[in-house]
């Protein structure tokens, strides 16, 4: 999927940044899909917005494709390569184990390990916002349970969860990323998590 980002007002002076989906967050609106991009004026919905095709610079679009990139050659398609080329030597990753995840080789362990467990695994990427140089992400994953990665047998299940991500970004790549995924969801669709409430 390609991203269309959009500006918006944040109030009746400046023009500042971008907005998730409502508007309400400074930074960039991404559709998630193809398709044509509105100004977000006052917070208002993209229906309600003015049909004013804004005047996009070639950085802030660059911007918000860059995590679609990371999350189609990386995860779509499974390209070790473009973990070199797309994680900092001191990048550091937070939110996916005990500790972070530090530097491109650490990240290939845990990638390989989870794609072995969902050899189908596909990254979705519903928002991009973009602000500074940090590019959040509102993302959909799914997978089939094929194999031991995430440490418990296969069950040959589908998979769906949720996860967001926020990444700081230098000289094209990524230095520092804070993840929150719902993993307890995903455990509890392989069966490895039960939770009686009563």
């Amino acid at each position: 999927m390609s991203g269309r980002a959009v500006p918006f007002r944040r109030d009746s002076q400046k023009l500042g940044g971008y907005a998730s989906t409502g508007g309400a967050a400074a930074g960039f609106f991404s559709t998630g899909r193809k398709g044509k991009a509105f100004p977000l004026i006052g917070g208002r919905s993209p229906k309600r917005a003015l049909a004013v095709k804004p005047a996009l610079t070639g950085d802030f679009m660059a911007e918000a494709e860059f995590m679609h990139r990371w999350f189609e050659e990386v995860w779509n398609n499974q390209n070790e390569a473009a973990i070199d080329e797309l994680f900092a030597e001191d990048g550091v990753g937070h939110g996916l184990g005990a500790e972070p995840i530090v530097g491109p080789e650490n990240f290939k362990t845990f990638h390989r390990a989870f794609v072995s467990a969902y050899p189908d695994l596909k990254v979705h990427v519903e928002d991009t916002v973009v602000e500074g140089d940090k590019i959040a992400v509102r993302c959909r994953v799914t997978g089939s349970h094929n194999g031991n990665g995430i440490g418990v047998a296969p069950t040959n299940q589908p998979v769906e969860f949720t996860g967001m991500v926020i990444v700081r970004v230098r000289d094209g790549k990524i230095v520092e990323a804070w993840n929150e995924f719902n993993f307890m969801e995903m455990y509890k669709q392989v069966g490895a998590l039960t939770l009686n409430l009563q």
